[in-house]
Formats: C-alpha cells, structure tokens, sequence
C-alpha cells in the first residue's frame, strides 16, 4: 500500500456480500483505515451489503466503524414496472426473444408479488429460465 502511496495512488478495496463478514473481520478492516501517509488514508473500502449489513452496522460495537462512512446508500425494491423492465433485460442479455417464449402481463406480476422487487430475488427466481437460454 505504501507503494502505490509514494506513486500518487490509493487502494480500493470492494468488498461485496459483506453482511456476512464476521464482526472481527470488519474491526480488521477500520483498524487497516487507520493507516496513513501525510494525512492521506493507505487504503478506502467500499462495502457493499444487503440489508442485513445495515443492521450489523447499527450494533454497538460498530460504533468506530459508523464513525469512519462517508457515504452510505440505500436501493428501495423496484416497482412493477422496473421489475417487469429489469427480468426484460436480463433475460435479453442471455438471448431472449421477445415473445418466445412470451411472458404475460400476468406473469410478470407473479414475479413481482413473488419477489416484491428485489433485484436478488428477482435473479434467484430468474435463474431457472436463464440456464435454459444459455446452455
């Protein structure tokens, strides 16, 4: 890290899934933000959770950690319509054809009221059809 420092750079970090980090390993990720060359951080995390995480973020514990977030973000479910628009794409980037094999309006409010618009929910549900198309 002190490398890329003295070369005018910085290290990133990105953790994703990070709800299932354990405590000990999220204390080990604040300890390493406090290392620091002329003022200037050695190494940013960016974490990325479900939200599960945000409740792991509110324990106590994690006080010191909550102290060091700049930015946090929470993403609301989609509504129908970008549910109905997000299983289109992605069923388009594996090769679907509109209409073969069709999904009605219908079954796309299945998919909603099954998923309530969770972009995760939304791939696990997908994930059957998605193997047809690519395989």
């Amino acid at each position: 890290m002190r490398g890329h420092a003295r070369q005018g750079r910085r290290v990133l970090l990105v953790v994703d899934e990070a709800q299932n980090l354990p405590v000990r390993s999220l204390e080990e990720l604040r300890m390493l933000s406090n290392f620091q060359v002329a003022a200037t951080p050695l190494l940013q995390s960016f974490l990325l959770g479900q939200e599960e995480f945000r409740q792991t973020l509110q324990d106590p514990s994690m006080e010191q950690l909550r102290q060091r977030v700049i930015a946090s973000c929470h993403l609301n479910p989609l509504s129908e319509l970008e549910t109905r628009e997000y299983v289109e794409h992605r069923l388009h980037v594996v090769g679907w054809v509109e209409g073969r094999p069709g999904f009605t309006d219908r079954t796309h409010g299945a998919v909603y009221r099954h998923t309530q618009g969770i972009p995760r929910r939304v791939n696990i549900f997908l994930r059957p059809f998605v193997a047809v198309w690519i395989s």
